[in-house]
C-alpha cells in the first residue's frame, strides 16, 4: 500500500491582548531565555514534551512549546506534533496560536522530527517583536526517500494577531529532493525574513539515513 501523506492542520489563533500588554516581563528589545531545554513552569504541553523556546519582547514573556502525541490502532500509528505559542497571563499561561501536524495511520516508518536552535528567536526588522522560527521533517515512508520538510516563521503584529510565513518542500536524501515552495505571505514580509527562513532550510534539508 502507498504511504499516506502527512496533513498540516489549520493554525488556531486566540490572543489575549490585554494580558500580553500588561505583562511586567516586557522588554524594549528581544531576548531569548535559556531554560536548559525545559518548558517554563505551568506552560501547557500536549502529549510528550519535546522542546521549548522562551523569550521576552515588548509584549512580555512568551514561549513556544513542542509536544508529540502517539496513538496506535492495530498496525497503524498516528502521530501528532503540536507547537503551542503561549504568553504569560498573570500567574499562568495562555495559548495564543497552535500549529499542528499529523501523520495519520502510518503502517510503515513515521518521521515527525521538530527542530529549534539558536536561529529560532530573532528581531530582524528591529521592531521589538520577536520572530520565532522552527522546522520539522514529517512523513510516512517504507523506503529510503525524502519526506516533507517545513520551516515555519511567525511574529506578532503588535495588535493581538500573528502572521505566519512558511517554506514547504522535501528533505534531501543522497542527492535526491531538497526543493521548496515559498509561502505567498513572504511577499509582504520585512527585509531579511525570507533570507532567514532559507538559511534555516539549508541547515536542515540533508537527511543522513
Amino acid at each position: 500500500p502507498k504511504p499516506k501523506a502527512p496533513t498540516e492542520a489549520p493554525a488556531v489563533a486566540k490572543v489575549p491582548v490585554a494580558a500580553m500588554e500588561r505583562d511586567p516581563n516586557a522588554t524594549a528589545e528581544v531576548k531569548r531565555r535559556d531554560l536548559k531545554g525545559k518548558a517554563p513552569d505551568g506552560a501547557k504541553v500536549t502529549g510528550k514534551y519535546n522542546s521549548a523556546v522562551t523569550w521576552t519582547d515588548k509584549l512580555g514573556l512568551q514561549t513556544l512549546v513542542l509536544g508529540i502525541r502517539v496513538t496506535k490502532r492495530g498496525d497503524a500509528v498516528s502521530t501528532l506534533l503540536v507547537a503551542d505559542y503561549q504568553s504569560r497571563d498573570g500567574d499562568g499561561w495562555s495559548s495564543d496560536r497552535t500549529f499542528k501536524e499529523w501523520v495519520k495511520a502510518c503502517q510503515f516508518d513515521t518521521t515527525l522530527t521538530p527542530f529549534t536552535g539558536s536561529w529560532s528567536v530573532t528581531d530582524l526588522n528591529k521592531d521589538g517583536l520577536a520572530e520565532i522560527t522552527f522546522a520539522y521533517h514529517v512523513g510516512c515512508r517504507s523506503d529510503v526517500s525524502p519526506v516533507t520538510q517545513k520551516v515555519l516563521m511567525f511574529t506578532s503584529d503588535g495588535k493581538g494577531g500573528t502572521t505566519k510565513y512558511a517554506l514547504r518542500g522535501d528533505t534531501r536524501v543522497t542527492g535526491v529532493g531538497g526543493a521548496f515552495k515559498v509561502d505567498p505571505a513572504f511577499k509582504g514580509a520585512p527585509a531579511g525574513f525570507l533570507a532567514h527562513a532559507q538559511k534555516v532550510w539549508k541547515r536542515l534539508v540533508d537527511e543522513k539515513m
